[in-house]
């Protein structure tokens, strides 16, 4: 029964005894109307009977504002649900699993599972997103928000960097010790978007230094690799800017600006060189691989050159 029908009935019952308690006390006394005192306890009935009615109608809208809240208490429920279904889709969960244990790309703020061997310090990325790419990738995402793809190493000094023009073309070394990702796969992957890029130097011992260039591509081959940095920001100074627009040489093709000199030859490496050096990372381990404005003559202990897509692409 209704809580609408349970007071309805509480009423009229309520009215039936006041009607009969009025019969009785007439029948009883033989009078044409109840005395003072049955007046009394009628008037009384007929007050609880009407607080009984505003009981009931406060229940019922009580009840009734209930129901609408917890409606909609359901309906944000079911919108909530709906949205997590949407999310996670068996085709966007395959996705997201793919993307942390067989990443494709190295991106900034996206996590992915470090499967590699122990004696490598960040993940590696077999099958990269970059078609023309033919090396695994060396993602850092320990360094500011991650998504750094590491174009040069140098943390041992067991991999001779100087080499000739073919041989920085298609990269040496591997990634769990020294190496050049290769001036083709740096070019193919710059040409696809807007990079910065970052320098790690360490220099009197383990002391940490950076350079951060906002923007950082090269060209092809048929323009020799040509160098092209944006603004610089860091702690090691800017010794790269003078680099800029210059193409890349080495010892057996000279690209330098001096015509009775080899920039490569002389400083034992391959390089941007312009007038020589203010940079030479791929220089002899501990003799030659200045940071000018770090390290003026000297040789940084270690370094790495790593690039990541910037925020800003259009």
């Amino acid at each position: 029964m209704a809580l609408r029908d349970l007071f309805t009935t509480a009423r009229l019952v309520t009215l039936l005894v006041t009607a009969s308690a009025a019969t009785g006390l007439v029948q009883k006394q033989g009078l044409n109307a109840p005395t003072a005192h049955d007046s009394s306890s009628t008037s009384l009935i007929l007050t609880k009977s009407e607080r009984l009615d505003a009981k009931r109608e406060s229940v019922e809208n009580g009840f009734v504002n209930r129901s609408a809240t917890d409606s909609n208490a359901i309906q944000e429920h079911v919108l909530k649900k709906k949205a997590v279904e949407e999310i996670l889709t068996p085709k966007k969960m395959l996705s997201l699993l793919k993307q942390f244990f067989l990443p494709e790309s190295c991106q900034k703020n996206v996590p992915i599972f470090h499967f590699s061997p122990m004696t490598l310090q960040y993940p590696v990325i077999l099958n990269s997103e970059f078609p023309r790419v033919d090396k695994p990738l060396l993602c850092d995402m320990a360094t500011d928000g991650g998504g750094w793809i590491v174009i040069q190493r140098r943390t041992k000094g067991d991999v001779d960097f100087y080499r000739d023009w073919g041989s920085y073309k298609a990269g040496f070394g591997t990634l769990d010790t020294d190496f050049w990702l290769g001036n083709d796969n740096i070019h193919f992957i710059t040409r696809t978007g807007n990079y910065e890029l970052r320098v790690d130097l360490k220099y009197f011992g383990d002391l940490k230094y950076y350079a951060h260039y906002d923007r950082f591509s090269i060209a092809d081959e048929h323009d020799n690799y040509r160098l092209s940095v944006g603004t610089y920001s860091g702690t090691a100074g800017d010794s790269l800017k003078s680099h800029d627009t210059w193409p890349f040489s080495t010892h057996d093709v000279d690209n330098d600006y001096l015509v009775d000199r080899n920039c490569a030859e002389e400083n034992h490496g391959a390089w941007w060189y312009h007038r020589c050096k203010k940079v030479n990372l791929n220089g002899e381990w501990g003799k030659s691989m200045i940071w000018f404005t770090l390290t003026r003559s000297a040789s940084t202990t270690s370094s790495e050159m790593k690039i990541r897509r910037s925020d800003n692409n259009s």
